[in-house]
């Protein structure tokens, strides 16, 4: 039993040697190949300890990746997913390049989300229905906030008012008599 393990590991590493990037299930179907065997007899813990063994193991490929990034961390997400599949055989995406990055190469992220075309909205303010006087004038009474509609000539009118039931019915037909 022991001479087929060393047998399996040397034809799995002789396999790797040649083509970093296969992966398990083509190395399974290589060495079922070889050795004249199922591929679901070989088991893949062999495969992943001769893949650590040389060195070729995903952390190891993501070590490196970070260690080149902290040399060079201008470097294009493309460059350094080339060179980590010429190397190591591991495929590594931009969203894992962008996490190896140093802190203070990224780019700063402001809530995550980009930005669409739609208009800004603003918040309501809050009004009073009768104004209040401050010092000895009368104060002037907030006009309620227009927000353009995302469709040409819509308007959305948004208006929280504090006060009794008729004196905010009297501001709304004074903003009427207004337009």
């Amino acid at each position: 039993m022991a001479t087929d393990l060393d047998r399996l590991r040397q034809t799995v590493e002789s396999i790797l040697k040649e083509n970093k990037a296969l992966n398990e299930k083509d190395v399974k179907a290589a060495v079922g190949k070889l050795l004249k065997v199922k591929p679901a007899q070989i088991g893949a813990g062999v495969i992943r300890e001769v893949r650590r063994k040389l060195g070729i193991d995903r952390p190891a490929a993501l070590a490196w990746a970070r260690t080149f990034l902290a040399k060079a961390p201008t470097t294009e997400a493309r460059v350094v997913i080339d060179a980590v599949a010429e190397k190591f055989g591991i495929r590594v995406g931009p969203p894992d390049v962008t996490r190896l990055r140093p802190a203070e190469a990224r780019r700063p992220r402001k809530n995550g989300r980009k930005k669409s075309g739609r208009p800004k909205v603003l918040k309501p303010e809050v009004v009073e229905a009768v104004p209040r006087k401050g010092r000895g004038k009368a104060a002037k009474m907030p006009e309620p906030v227009v927000v353009p509609g995302p469709v040409k000539g819509e308007v959305s009118v948004t208006f929280q008012g504090r006060g009794t039931p008729e004196d905010l019915a009297r501001f709304f037909l004074s903003l009427s008599k207004k337009s």
